[in-house]
Order: structure tokens, then sequence, then C-alpha cells
């Protein structure tokens, strides 16, 4: 038995933001979120191996990892929830566990799952960074993403994606072409970003963030919550 506990409302408002990523998936675990209790810090993360968000918040208690089981529900529950959040996890074998909750005098029970088979984030490394404000550059997405084209990522990924050069942003689906500016800002290296991937800046507000980019992927940072990206070409 481990538990932990964070604020009802920090928890709750981390699932909304990083749930945004979560979609229908031949892999249920992908339709899930991920927490992870470590030195201090829950970390909730959601994939759907091409984006990740993670968002962090503090809480205190016993190292711990799992995956929740119909993610909707507990978000459901854990708006209704308010003040500080006692959480209690208990695996009856290797693979699936029990969550408690429990906030004053209200409490709910939830099936988990093993932390085991959730894939792994990874980071960018040694890449070169710049900040933005993350609004502006939501905007100015937004602006191009119209002359993406709509095609499957399996098959033409790169026909799906927004390229950032120098300090333009634009698109091309094969018959149109979109551009913007952003004034003052030159991207550290060209790159190929899923449009879909994107649109999950406006869960940063109008904060500024750090950009990074290596050669696989890129990451916008604003201290308690990433978005991972996929590099293309």
């Amino acid at each position: 038995m481990m538990r932990f506990t964070v604020d009802a409302r920090a928890f709750s408002d981390a699932m909304s933001k990083v749930s945004k990523v979560l979609r229908k998936s031949p892999l249920p675990i992908l339709e899930e979120i991920a927490v992870c209790i470590q030195h201090g810090r829950c970390t909730l993360t959601a994939t759907d191996l091409e984006t990740w968000l993670v968002a962090e918040i503090p809480t205190l208690g016993d190292d711990m990892s799992f995956v929740l089981s119909r993610t909707k529900d507990v978000m459901k529950a854990c708006s209704h929830f308010e003040g500080e959040l006692a959480i209690t996890l208990v695996f009856k074998d290797e693979k699936d566990g029990t969550l408690e909750v429990r906030c004053g005098q209200r409490a709910a029970e939830f099936s988990v799952s093993s932390h085991e088979d959730y894939p792994e984030c990874g980071t960018v490394e040694d890449g070169t960074s710049l900040r933005v404000n993350a609004a502006e550059l939501f905007h100015s997405v937004e602006r191009v993403r119209y002359a993406v084209q709509r095609a499957d990522p399996s098959t033409n990924p790169k026909a799906a994606c927004i390229q950032f050069r120098g300090d333009r942003i634009f698109s091309l689906d094969g018959r149109r072409m979109a551009c913007d500016t952003q004034p003052d800002t030159v991207f550290p290296l060209p790159c190929l970003l899923s449009g879909d991937a994107l649109v999950h800046l406006k869960a940063f507000g109008d904060c500024e963030v750090t950009m990074q980019v290596d050669e696989r992927a890129v990451c916008f940072s604003s201290g308690t919550l990433k978005l991972y990206a996929r590099r293309y070409g």
C-alpha cells in the first residue's frame, strides 16, 4: 500500500490539460493517463505516440507509478473535489491495482494498471533553443493550418506538417501555401511539425515557453507543462 497527497484542483487541471492529446486507439493504454510520483513531483503523461503532453505538480508521499483505467471517469470524479486530495494505491498483482481517492467526506475508487507497459516519453537532448510566447505562436499556427493537407499520417506524415524556417511559419498542401511571420524570432533549426501536435500549444495559455529542437523532436516547456512533438525531416 502506497499513499500520496496533492491539491485536488491542481491534479484535476493537470489531467484536463494532458488529456487533450488522448484519442481512440487500437492500443487501449494510449487512451489513458500515466501517473508517476518521484522526488516530491507528480507527473501526468498522455500520448498518441506522435505527441506527448506532460504536466507536473507538487506532491507529498511515497514514490510510485501507475496508469489510470477509464481516465474520463477519474477526471469527472476529481473535478468535484476541492482541497487536499489523498490517494492510496494498492496493487492486487504485478499488473492490476486499485486507487482510492479521498477528499474530505468524498471518496471514490478506480482500477489502475502497471506503468511498465506505458511508452516512455524520451527527452530532447543537446538541442538548440529559444524563448517564444505560446499564445502568439499558436495564433501563427492557426493562421496557416488551413493549408495543411489532410493526409493519412501513416502514409504521408509530412503532408500534414507545418514548417518552421527562419522567422517564418508556413504550410503547403500542393495547391496553396500559407505563411506567417514571427517578428524578432529566428527558429534555431528548420523543422517540420505535425499541425495536430501544434494545436496543443493553447494549453500553455499566454505564457513564455522554451522551444528546444534536436534531431528527433521539439519540446515546448513552461516548467510545469511540456509538449513533445515528433520532428519530420
